[in-house]
């Protein structure tokens, strides 16, 4: 009998000691008294963690936050008390800032608990590796084993915030800032540096005489910029009739959310009565490199042939030139030509200063009407029009550009001029007819003629067809030029084809490669001047591929005269 209660005593004892408490470790590593039940059966704690921080590249860059994620998983019979997670750094921390501890509580049999261990880089911080110990304890020993997680931090990589380039599109079309023109300005601001750019404000200011359109933004939050990445921004001014020469006082403010990285840059680019480049849409790819980003140019957003125009060897003092370009119409039917102005604009500063006509000799028109077209080149029975007047007989070299609608009359099936004020299904009455044009230019006393025409006969357009309800029609055209060594006719398709427009260039599609014929690309044997040849050769390579690639039509270019003549000398 004193045996048995001797077992029951020391029992009793057993159990009293277990539940007033057993040793655990805070998280300063102390040992502490506190109250616990043992369970049944014991846990079993198994432990992984992984890394995150905010810009995804899997480094903690300077002043970045990051987290360690942590789950534990019990996934014994038993539940688990007093569950501490430590962390001991070993390697460095220098710059980072990690906590030495955290608890984790009761962890339920079957329970995977979840949660984040935060930590942080300094702005100091050092491009290195680093490595943490993280062990997982438990109240009664039932600890987990340790996970080493090793992560780099970076350095800090500054952004370089830029103005990469810049356009207009101006009221006029011709390219240029002239005073008291609306211009819509379209810069492209760009993070050329290796480092994120955060929170990028872009702020546009005027100084004198120059004016914010009203109802123009001004103020752009651009969010944060990538390396490499760019977004535009769009404004509109005027300028008053006191602006003087040289660039205008435009400036683009770029705050970014770190003050250093901020700056105040000017746009030079903007100047009146200069050559702008023009406005167009561009898709750019994205280039990301972890550790040093080597960043590209972004396309621009000037047209090539807009810029960088050649120039003559020297002046034509006696050269005269005619450009229309023809691109809205009266009759309500009859669709726009979209890049008629902007080619002939482009093609008035190219006979300028690539073909070195003066300025003052240059019979510029935007959407002739047929008293234009009577005026310029004559009639079919007075021949001597405003051309035949200003030419210097066998002196004077004439070049001739023509953008916009032709048309055939169905009748005669003879191609026809569209004037802005006529009514194609009635070209022969309100047309200018191809024959008498080319009548009259035979009867010029000028030393040569070239033409160009960017213009289909055939009564089609990239909008439609001019001629409803009628048959597609083939122009026939006799053209007197053609036995003249002096006469040399570029057109842009044959008589039944249709003309394409190049929307990416925002020109006429032969019109686009004849400029950039003028521009050198023509010059097949690299002696510094084009041949009719070669730009014959040119053109019906590069804009029969490029109509079939952007429209699936053929478009054929023609030449007409003497093979021989030299289109431009370069210096």
């Amino acid at each position: 009998m004193c045996k048995k209660k001797t077992i029951m005593a020391l029992l009793f004892c057993m159990a009293a000691i277990l539940i007033l408490g057993s040793p655990c470790f805070s998280a300063t590593g102390r040992t502490n008294r506190t109250s616990l039940r043992l369970a049944a059966y014991p846990p079993s704690l198994f432990a992984t963690v992984s890394f995150k921080e905010d810009s995804g590249n899997k480094l903690l860059d300077a002043e970045e936050q990051g987290e360690i994620l942590v789950a534990i998983k019990n996934s014994g019979r038993g539940d688990a008390f007093g569950v501490q997670v430590m962390l001991e750094p070993l390697t460095t921390m220098e710059g980072v800032s990690v906590p030495q501890s955290v608890d984790a509580g009761t962890i339920r049999s079957g329970e995977t608990k979840k949660f984040t261990i935060p930590l942080s880089a300094e702005e100091g911080v050092t491009t290195a590796s680093r490595r943490l110990k993280i062990s997982f304890t438990e109240a009664n020993g039932f600890d987990a084993d340790p996970v080493v997680l090793a992560f780099n931090t970076r350095a800090m990589v500054p952004p370089d915030l830029v103005v990469a380039d810049v356009g207009i599109d101006d009221l006029n079309q011709n390219g240029r800032i002239e005073p008291t023109e609306t211009v819509e300005v379209t810069a492209r601001i760009q993070n050329r540096g290796s480092g994120e750019a955060r929170n990028v404000l872009a702020e546009v200011t005027v100084g004198k005489n120059v004016f914010i359109l009203p109802g123009s933004d001004t103020r752009f939050p651009l969010g944060d910029l990538a390396p490499g990445a760019f977004k535009d921004i769009q404004f509109t001014i005027f300028t008053n009739k006191r602006i003087k020469a040289g660039p205008l006082p435009v400036k683009v403010n770029l705050d970014e959310a770190r003050p250093r990285f901020s700056k105040e840059i000017s746009l030079t680019q903007l100047a009146l009565n200069r050559p702008q480049k023009r406005t167009r849409e561009i898709i750019v790819e994205g280039v990301e490199i972890p550790q040093k980003i080597e960043i590209k140019d972004v396309a621009t957003l000037s047209v090539d042939v807009d810029d960088n125009l050649p120039r003559a060897r020297k002046q034509n003092k006696d050269g005269i030139a005619v450009i229309i370009g023809n691109r809205d119409y009266h009759i309500q039917d009859v669709p726009r030509v979209d890049f008629a102005i902007r080619d002939a604009a482009v093609m008035r500063e190219y006979v300028i200063n690539a073909l070195g006509f003066r300025p003052g000799n240059i019979i510029y028109y935007e959407n002739a009407t047929q008293a234009n077209f009577r005026t310029i080149f004559g009639t079919e029975s007075d021949h001597k029009g405003k051309l035949f007047s200003w030419v210097k007989p066998g002196r004077s070299d004439v070049f001739i550009y023509y953008s916009g609608h032709g048309a055939p009359d169905p009748r005669s099936k003879t191609g026809y001029f569209v004037p802005t004020d006529c009514d194609p299904s009635t070209v022969r009455l309100n047309g200018y007819s191809l024959k008498t044009f080319y009548a009259n230019l035979a009867k010029l006393p000028a030393r040569s003629i070239t033409v160009v025409l960017d213009s289909c006969f055939s009564g089609g357009s990239p909008k439609g067809m001019l001629l409803k309800n009628v048959s597609p029609v083939f122009a026939q055209v006799d053209n007197p030029l053609v036995n003249l060594k002096k006469g040399a006719v570029f057109t842009s398709s044959t008589g039944d084809q249709v003309s394409s427009w190049y929307p990416e260039k925002r020109h006429g599609l032969f019109t686009y490669f004849f400029l950039k014929g003028l521009q050198g690309s023509a010059d097949s044997n690299g002696d510094k001047r084009v041949t009719a040849s070669e730009m014959k050769e040119y053109l019906k390579d590069e804009v029969s591929y490029m109509a079939r690639r952007l429209s699936m039509r053929e478009q054929h270019p023609q030449f007409m005269g003497n093979k021989e003549a030299v289109i431009i000398k370069y210096k």
